[in-house]
């Protein structure tokens, strides 16, 4: 075997877990690889289950369960990786199915982005509801702004699964030569929330200004509220995908960690005289 050192930013694997791996150095690499990342990848997926089960009410029990079962897929190869039970033809066949999940998130977030786009019709279409006052057409205006936050949730599952899906693909494919990544159409999201945002605001600006039997500052509150939900809405869907930024770039520093310097993945372990692996360590 070629010698080189041991990176002084190798990750250690006790023989307690080594033990529990067949021979073989993917195992091994994956095993190091998910070690280094498992925090993360647990937290990803907590995030996820507590914002499908967020939606319960709010969105068709079937969708919901599509992804709920998607989720429960990827628990146990994460369980798999945690226990280093798997081997490379597994790997592939869990590559498949992944790549089954990327093709059905697509389906999914394309009936995320004409929901999105019905909520734009609607309020479109909108015209003075009331012929004394403002409360028919406020009230539709506070209606149609509060459809929005579920989408915002529905796409935040989307981010954390994309983010999901990275850190399992880098333990099982560390040199990321395979899978398909999920294109989350950050620009078309964002330029489709973007206009949304924009028309209610200024169908309220425009229906909210002036009215017999509302003061001035009846009109002013409640175009003051719908412009707030809008901004908050604004705000949670920004604060969101800096969110999953941050993990993509939390990833990419603690892979760097397991990777060599010349940005490939070698080991080094030792035996005990019976021939048992002791220890691993990634070195340059």
């Amino acid at each position: 075997a070629k010698v080189g050192r041991v990176a002084g930013k190798g990750r250690i694997v006790e023989a307690g877990k080594l033990k529990q791996l067949a021979t073989g150095s993917f195992q091994l690499m994956s095993l190091i690889v998910a070690q280094a990342h498992l925090a993360d990848i647990n937290k990803n997926l907590t995030d996820i289950k507590l914002a499908v089960n967020s939606l319960r009410d709010k969105i068709d029990s079937h969708n919901a369960a599509e992804v709920e079962g998607r989720i429960d897929y990827l628990q146990g190869i994460i369980e798999k990786m945690q226990r280093g039970d798997f081997d490379y033809e597994m790997s592939l066949q869990i590559k498949v199915k992944i790549e089954d999940i990327v093709a059905d998130a697509f389906v999914l977030q394309a009936k995320l982005l004409a929901d999105l786009q019905n909520i734009k019709n609607e309020v479109v279409s909108l015209t003075n509801l009331d012929t004394f006052g403002t409360g028919g057409t406020y009230q539709k205006l506070k209606e149609i702004s509060e459809q929005i936050p579920p989408l915002i949730t529905r796409r935040n599952v989307f981010l954390k699964m994309a983010s999901l899906l990275a850190y399992i693909q880098a333990c099982i494919d560390p040199l990321s030569k395979d899978f398909s990544q999920f294109d989350l159409k950050k620009d078309v999201w964002n330029a489709a929330l973007s206009n949304l945002i924009e028309i209610i605001a200024t169908k309220a600006n425009n229906l909210l200004s002036k009215a017999k039997f509302n003061s001035d500052e009846i009109l002013s509150l409640r175009r003051s509220f719908i412009l707030n939900t809008l901004e908050l809405i604004n705000n949670n869907a920004t604060n969101n995908y800096e969110q999953f930024e941050n993990s993509l770039i939390k990833l990419k520093n603690n892979h760097q960690k397991v990777l060599s310097q010349n940005g490939k993945l070698r080991l080094v372990v030792s035996h005990d005289d019976s021939g048992h692996i002791q220890r691993a360590a990634i070195v340059d």
